[in-house]
């Protein structure tokens, strides 16, 4: 849960109960959207949004309880957070020449394409952006590697590739574990980062 500014501080708005609506990360980056996916609340909007919420909490309570029992899609942050996991165990495993399995990346391409992105901080956007484009990468060497003819030696395209993908390896093993905690303080699960 996050706080939005239904005014933005930028434009004079105060941190009042007034201005504030509390709303989920992916409502959070669907209201900050500047693009043309954004649905693009007004103010009164917001308001109207957040008065009607606070009346069914106040009125029936037990709306809120059953929400937070009901099973639901994990939301676009939480499942990249889910995959990187998944990519730290692919890389860290193993010496670092070793074989690994090709890299997961839906779910950064699901958060692109639902913009969730916009709701995290600039300076972690980009940390996420850079991290999976280490990741494209390797995999295009996998696919590459795939393609060609192993024989040859030390010197083939073959071993070039590899030699890439293993050095894009290391890179990942240093900087997946920092991305997931960068991330994780960004979604609230500790410390706010800096």
């Amino acid at each position: 849960m996050q706080l939005h500014h239904i005014k933005p501080e930028a434009e004079g708005g105060s941190g009042d109960y007034d201005n504030g609506i509390p709303v989920c990360l992916d409502c959070h980056a669907e209201i900050e959207s500047k693009s043309n996916m954004g649905r693009g609340f007004t103010p009164a909007e917001l308001r109207e949004h957040r008065d009607r919420w606070f009346s069914i909490v106040r009125e029936r309570p037990e709306v809120l309880i059953r929400a937070s029992q009901v099973q639901r899609e994990t939301g676009p942050l939480e499942a990249m957070l889910a995959e990187l996991e998944f990519n730290r165990i692919a890389v860290m495993d193993g010496t670092l020449d070793e074989n690994f399995p090709v890299l997961a990346t839906d779910q950064f391409r699901r958060a692109i394409a639902t913009n969730s992105l916009a709701a995290l901080p600039p300076s972690v956007r980009d940390a996420v952006n850079r991290v999976y484009g280490l990741m494209v990468r390797v995999n295009y060497h996998f696919e590459e590697m795939a393609r060609m003819d192993r024989t040859g030696g030390s010197g083939s395209a073959w071993a070039h590739s590899k030699s890439e993908r293993t050095k894009l390896r290391g890179q990942l093993r240093e900087a997946i574990p920092i991305l997931i905690d960068t991330l994780e303080r960004s979604l609230g699960r500790g410390d706010q980062p800096n």
